[in-house]
């Protein structure tokens, strides 16, 4: 949980030091460090998208996480559930939240540092994807579309999402539950993917 709160701070590392985790009865800090904060202007929903990259050297993960909606009433009176746009593993997802997922993966340069990071560290490190509300939808098309494009493998990556809208149909929803159904960590298993 604290990765997704992390994405709501302006200074995401403040968060990120402040994570523990518990060993043999002790708890302990251990680092993970901020590759870089993303904030862009998303038209889509009204709103400012946000995300970081960070790397867990303890762990050997690469994080990615995703911010939602900062004002719900504003977002919801333009929510327009019914116009939705193919997706890459299958079925049709929200165009709203695909076209906020494009705004900070390709236009804010989350993608490019994805590679980046992929690229310079081992074959060791896992991918770490969360997100709430909103976010978490774009978490969930981050998670498919590192394994569609070859980033990573399903193997290799977990999602975990807080209050994630209905971000595709159900022919998106069984694709994506099928390619990743051991890694899944959905928090708010009442809502639809």
């Amino acid at each position: 949980m604290p990765l997704a709160a992390a994405a709501y701070s302006n200074n995401p590392q403040q968060c990120l030091s402040n994570i523990q985790y518990s060993q043999y009865g002790h708890q302990e800090y251990y680092y993970v460090g901020l590759y870089r904060q993303y904030t862009i202007k998303c038209d889509s929903l009204n709103d400012t998208c946000s995300g970081f990259t960070a790397v867990d050297c303890a762990f050997h993960m690469i994080i990615i996480s995703f911010k939602g909606i900062t004002n719900p009433k504003q977002f919801y009176q333009g929510w327009n559930y019914t116009e939705m746009v193919p997706f890459v593993i299958g079925g049709k997802v929200n165009k709203q939240i695909f076209d906020a997922f494009n705004d900070i993966w390709i236009k804010s340069g989350m993608r490019d540092d994805v590679y980046t990071l992929r690229n310079k560290l081992s074959d060791l490190y896992r991918f770490t994807v969360v997100g709430h509300s909103t976010g978490g939808a774009m978490a969930s098309l981050a998670a498919a579309t590192l394994v569609s494009t070859g980033i990573t493998t399903q193997d290799n990556i977990f999602l975990t999402t807080y209050g994630q809208p209905r971000t595709g149909d159900k022919v998106f929803a069984d694709a994506f539950t099928n390619a990743f159904v051991n890694n899944l960590f959905l928090i708010n298993r009442t809502q639809n993917l």
